[in-house]
């Protein structure tokens, strides 16, 4: 189960906002870094809220996964250190500035002196947008996680036995394989929180995702969805997430009645039905589709051959499933 939960602001009482901006934010760390960015986290979180991405994965008896990842949409674009107290740890209060990532541009640093750089501070605002955009990619792949296994629905038919013309028995399972709708509404979820909204209907973003998709228990044409990142590492995490040894894959198990394995396939797609695969694109490096409506409808063909015809026998259960591409690889 994954549930995405946004959190207006988290409120902290150390903290208190000014006219400008500013926000002063008194923080305690083993270091004056660490009390530093202790600081900073807190005012981006004041600033622009939290978002608490809550991943549980569970199997009948046990949970397997327990997992809180934390996303702000912002980065420090300046501050002013009031004071630094040092004992058993280190107390800092410090003015911040906050930039929401909706605003985020590649300049970190406009001076006010031409020749004047300062480099601790350029540093800090530096680090503080490479946070974000981890935290922001930590955000996607908590949901990229369980793909495709959670992305696909896979329904099957009853199935049949045939002899081919080696008079092999061939086991036929009719399928029909879509996007699962819930895991595209948790996608754009996340793709809405953590994208970059800079660019107008002129500007081309470096990174773009789009998402194509339509909820069937409607009879509307659905929606398309358009997501702007500001940087390619963003979206080549994505791409690597659904690809390689994570692309999609059907596979059929069948088992006997201890549930042990007597036979196991798998199948990619469209070698299946003998097409592209058209359930996402990836040819731009600067562009991802998804087409949430596509789906497709085939057969399974198992062939057992006559030396292993012990195996029909023993049958009891078909499993049929929806795996990455590293579970077929034995």
């Amino acid at each position: 189960m994954l549930r995405l939960l946004c959190v207006v602001a988290c409120l902290f009482a150390s903290i208190k906002c000014f006219a400008n901006d500013y926000i002063r934010v008194t923080a305690e760390g083993t270091s004056i870094v660490e009390a530093k960015n202790n600081a900073f986290k807190q005012a981006i979180q004041t600033r622009v809220g939290l978002v608490v991405v809550s991943e549980l994965e569970s199997n009948i008896n046990s949970l397997t996964r327990d997992n809180i990842s934390l996303y702000s949409a912002g980065y420090i674009n300046d501050y002013k250190i009031v004071s630094i107290i040092s004992g058993s740890t280190v107390r800092i209060t410090i003015d911040v500035l906050v930039a929401p990532s909706k605003l985020i541009d590649q300049t970190l640093n406009r001076g006010k002196v031409e020749d004047y750089i300062d480099g601790i501070k350029l540093s800090d605002k530096i680090n503080s947008y490479r946070t974000q955009k981890s935290n922001a990619n930590g955000i996607i792949s908590a949901v990229l996680r369980t793909y495709p296994q959670n992305a696909y629905t896979i329904k099957t038919k009853s199935y049949s036995i045939v002899v081919d013309k080696n008079q092999n028995a061939v086991l036929e399972v009719p399928y029909k394989l879509n996007w699962n709708y819930d895991y595209i509404v948790a996608f754009n979820e996340a793709l809405k929180i953590t994208q970059d909204n800079k660019f107008n209907f002129l500007q081309k973003a470096p990174a773009n995702v789009t998402v194509m998709a339509k909820d069937p228990k409607d009879y509307v044409l659905g929606n398309r969805n358009h997501y702007q990142f500001n940087d390619i590492p963003m979206i080549d995490n994505i791409k690597s997430s659904m690809t390689g040894n994570r692309e999609v894959r059907i596979k059929m198990v069948l088992r006997d009645r201890n549930n042990d394995a007597l036979y196991g396939s798998c199948w990619i797609p469209d070698s299946v039905t003998g097409r592209k695969a058209s359930f996402y694109g990836l040819g731009d490096p600067s562009n991802l589709i998804i087409y949430g409506n596509e789906s497709e409808e085939n057969v399974l063909r198992a062939t057992i051959d006559p030396k292993y015809e012990w195996i029909l026998q023993k049958i009891i259960t078909i499993e049929v499933s929806v795996v990455p591409h590293s579970n077929c690889q034995n």
